[in-house]
């Protein structure tokens, strides 16, 4: 068995980093482009907080496939100059919606509706909780979406009455 010489590392880098390496120069950036005024809630507290939103001066709306809690982010959080304008959200899904691949599903399909609508429909310094239900699975993606846009808009329309 004969074996090969091997050029040192910072000599020539394997196919594999420099294929990335010119796929990232052809693209133009380095990073994912993403969204800054969405960020994902992270902390229990934020969710708790929502779980009563007309406490907190927000709102709730219930659809088919899942309950829309919203209120005005806490004091703490619009602290940051570049949080006050941003808008947060948050996902449950609980055991009862099935195995881990249809839970996993259905967050897929609500993050995808909330990053499509939440920068167009949302209100700044606004923090969102969707609450799933077992219709966020079956429904059509198009019905979510319409759903999630109503319940966006829904304390703005002029026939909304706070209860």
């Amino acid at each position: 068995m004969c074996w090969l010489p091997v050029a040192p590392r910072a000599a020539s880098p394997c196919q594999h980093k420099r294929r990335q390496q010119t796929s990232r120069a052809m693209s133009g950036s380095t990073k994912k482009n993403k969204s800054p005024e969405i960020r994902s809630l992270k902390k229990r507290a934020d969710f708790l907080r929502l779980r009563h939103p007309k406490k907190n001066g927000g709102y709730y709306r219930s659809t088919g496939a899942f309950l829309l809690q919203a209120a005005p982010a806490a004091e703490t959080v619009s602290a940051s100059p570049e949080s006050s304008a941003s808008s947060r959200y948050g996902l449950v899904v609980t055991k009862k919606m099935g195995n881990a691949v249809t839970r996993n599903r259905i967050k897929r399909r609500l993050r995808a509706c909330i990053k499509s609508l939440l920068p167009l429909y949302g209100k700044p310094g606004y923090d969102y909780v969707l609450v799933a239900r077992q219709a966020a699975l079956k429904l059509p993606f198009a019905v979510m979406l319409d759903d999630l846009k109503q319940a966006l808009v829904w304390p703005d329309s002029p026939t909304a009455t706070k209860k």
